[in-house]
This record gives structure tokens, C-alpha cells and sequence, in this order.
């Protein structure tokens, strides 16, 4: 027995190697044990990191009828010529690529297939924006460039023609200077197609200042073709604004040559950082006001204008003069 528990005994050299073992096999356990628990930790958080991004990608892929569609998030993959849904894409659009410059920082390794799918829908849909919104510059561009041609050739005709030529209709010009700054726009700051159509505007404008000038003896005001119910007050506004731009002038004679109001929306920029853009909806009718400043008898061509306010209702009218010819006083009446 003596013999057996000096054999037994812990501080035997056997039964320390045997307890060493022991204690090195039980470290290596709760290691593996350790490893595993943080294993489970970060896939749990990098689960929840991937949920979380596929919470913030999937608003701006789930249109209409699919699931949690949010119409405030969704970015729908085409350009509209509606001014104010087309600022609504352009915002979203900018949105949604600043979060995939945030999600690919990240640098999520496991995306799993439902955030893979989300930022591949979401990478298309910015792409199609994009291409679609260039298309839609490229045909207001060419719009404008259309019209300027129409019109330079027109004014070509009539300069060949001497004693009988005829002159554009006013709106005609002012038509072309919407549709530029329509393509302004939409095209954004150093486009050198909206700066060369802003030069050919200029040289336009005063080649048919040269053909009015040669017809001062046929030069006359259109009749009033406005009816309604306003009209006293859209001549009394225009009368104003001339006496506002030409001091001292006597006013002869008024007509309000639109046959009723035309409105237009578009998309501008705020200020000439041209950061942002602004929807706005007018509308316009066209004056004439014969005035008389000093022995100059003058034709005066004004826009005059109210915007759409926030409440649904029409702010006051504003305006200015685009157009001015000679005339014989006689003519006036």
C-alpha cells in the first residue's frame, strides 16, 4: 500500500507530466472555445453590418408594387420633361451615389445575395438615370439650335428681300430665348452649345433690329387679341414697367397682343453658383406700348409674367421689355 501511494503521488513525476497534460488539453479547449465564441461574434456583426446596408440601398431600387416602396427614396432609371419630377430624379440620383461611394469604402466582404442584388439593381438604375437624363439635354439642345436655324433662315429670306420684307412675329424671338434658357437648364453651368446659341441669339436679335429699322414707316402695334376679364390691369402693369425703364417717357398708346395667357414650366438654377436647381411655373402674356421720350417715338415689345406660388395661387405680375422699335408718332393710333 506504501508502495502504491508513493506511486499515486501528486508530486510524483508521473503524475505531473500526467497533470500537465491535462492542463494544457483543458487551455486548449476553452482557446477553441474562445476562438469560436468570437467567430460567432463577428459573423453576427458583420450580418448586421450587411443588413444594414441593405436597408439603406433597397429604397432607392423598390418601385412601385414591390414591397416597402417609398416613393420619397425610389430613384426611378429614366429622365422626365416634367421640371419639377426631373429635380426630384436629379436629387435622388445624387443621393444614391454618394451612399454607393459609401458602401464601397466599406469595403464589405460577405455581401450575401440580397445586398449583392440591391447595389447591382441600384448601380443600373444611376447608370439609366444618367443616360437618359444625357439624351434629354441632347434634345433640348437641339431644339433650341432647331429653332435658331429656323429663324436666322427666315431672317435670311427677308434681308434678300428689300422693300418686301416681312418681319418675324415678336413671340418668335421670345420663343427662342425660353427654349435657350430651357436648354441652360437642363445642361448646366460651360455648356459651349448653350453659349454659342447665346451668341447666335444676340446676333438674331440685332439683325432684326436692322430690318425693323428699314420698315420705321410700316412699323405699328398689333391690336389687343387679349380678353380677359384682366386686361386693364395687364396694360396698366406694362404702361408701368415702360415708365419705370424709360424716365420721363409719355405712354401713347397700350395693346396686349397674346390671345391669352401661355405657361411654361422649368428647371433653373437658384443663383449663378448654379449649385442647385429651382422648378418654377410662369405665365406670360406679351404687351406693346407706344411711348414717346422726348421727339423719339418708340415701340416697346414686353414680356409681362406671374409665377405659380407654393399655395397654388399666382403671385403678382412682372415684366420688362424685350424689344424696342422706331415708329412714326402717326402710326400710334
Amino acid at each position: 500500500a506504501a508502495m502504491f501511494g508513493a506511486q499515486a503521488s501528486p508530486d510524483a513525476p508521473e503524475m505531473k507530466a500526467v497533470s500537465d497534460r491535462i492542463a494544457a488539453i483543458e487551455q486548449q479547449i476553452a482557446g477553441v472555445q474562445t476562438g469560436a465564441a468570437q467567430a460567432a461574434a463577428l459573423q453576427e456583426q458583420a450580418r448586421a453590418e450587411t443588413d444594414e446596408w441593405l436597408r439603406k440601398l433597397e429604397p432607392y431600387v423598390l418601385g412601385p408594387g414591390r414591397g416597402e416602396h417609398d416613393p420619397q427614396k425610389y430613384l426611378t432609371p429614366s429622365s422626365t420633361s416634367d421640371p419639377k419630377e426631373l429635380a426630384f430624379r436629379q436629387a435622388r440620383c445624387a443621393e444614391a451615389k454618394a451612399l454607393l461611394a459609401e458602401f464601397d469604402q466599406a469595403g464589405i466582404a460577405e455581401k450575401g445575395d440580397a445586398l449583392a442584388e440591391a447595389e447591382r439593381q441600384l448601380r443600373y438604375a444611376i447608370q439609366s438615370f444618367e443616360a437618359s437624363f444625357a439624351e434629354h439635354v441632347e434634345r433640348s439642345l437641339q431644339a433650341a439650335e432647331f429653332q435658331a436655324r429656323e429663324i436666322a433662315g427666315f431672317l435670311q429670306q427677308q434681308e434678300a428681300a428689300g422693300a418686301q420684307a416681312v418681319l418675324l412675329e415678336k413671340d418668335q424671338l421670345a420663343g427662342l430665348r425660353r427654349q435657350i434658357d430651357a436648354a441652360a437648364g437642363v445642361s448646366g453651368p460651360g455648356e459651349a452649345r448653350v453659349a454659342a446659341l447665346q451668341a447666335q441669339f444676340s446676333g438674331l436679335e440685332q439683325r432684326d433690329a436692322a430690318l425693323r429699322q428699314a420698315r420705321v414707316a410700316q412699323t405699328r402695334l398689333t391690336p389687343d387679341r387679349y380678353a380677359g376679364g384682366d386686361l386693364a390691369q395687364l396694360k396698366q402693369r406694362a404702361e408701368e414697367i415702360t415708365k419705370a425703364a424709360l424716365a420721363g417717357a409719355r405712354i401713347l398708346r397700350t395693346t396686349i397682343i397674346s390671345p391669352d395667357w401661355k405657361e411654361e414650366s422649368v428647371l433653373e438654377p437658384t443663383d449663378t453658383t448654379h449649385t442647385a436647381l429651382r422648378y418654377r411655373t410662369t405665365r406670360s402674356v406679351t404687351a406693346q406700348v407706344a411711348a414717346k421720350l422726348g421727339d423719339k417715338v418708340q415701340l416697346h415689345t414686353l414680356d409681362l409674367s406671374k409665377d405659380l406660388q407654393a399655395g397654388g395661387s399666382w403671385g403678382p405680375v412682372y415684366g420688362h421689355i424685350m424689344f424696342t422699335d422706331a415708329m412714326l408718332e402717326q402710326n400710334v393710333q
